[in-house]
């Protein structure tokens, strides 16, 4: 699987995401070679909190080329903060 989403990102510029419900989604995307900055986690009581921070990155893609969760995206998508 790593090697696949290396070729995508290299060969065609693919950008990746990686979310997990309840897992270490930083260190599993991570082994698959997606970016820490592209990796959140979330608990079932906030993914519509965790769905919205999704929608923004994906507006910061498209529109600037870039994005990144940060430390505030992840705390809200734990349920820690809102």
């Amino acid at each position: 699987m790593k090697a696949m989403i290396t070729e995508q990102q290299d060969e065609h510029s693919w950008q990746f995401v990686f979310l997990g419900a309840s897992i270490d989604s930083v260190k599993v995307a991570g082994s698959l070679g997606i970016s820490a900055d592209a990796a959140m986690d979330f608990v079932a009581e906030a993914a519509p909190m965790a769905m919205e921070r999704l929608g923004a990155y994906t507006a910061s893609m498209r529109s600037v080329g870039h994005a990144r969760f940060s430390d505030e995206d992840r705390a809200v998508s734990r349920g820690e903060s809102n």
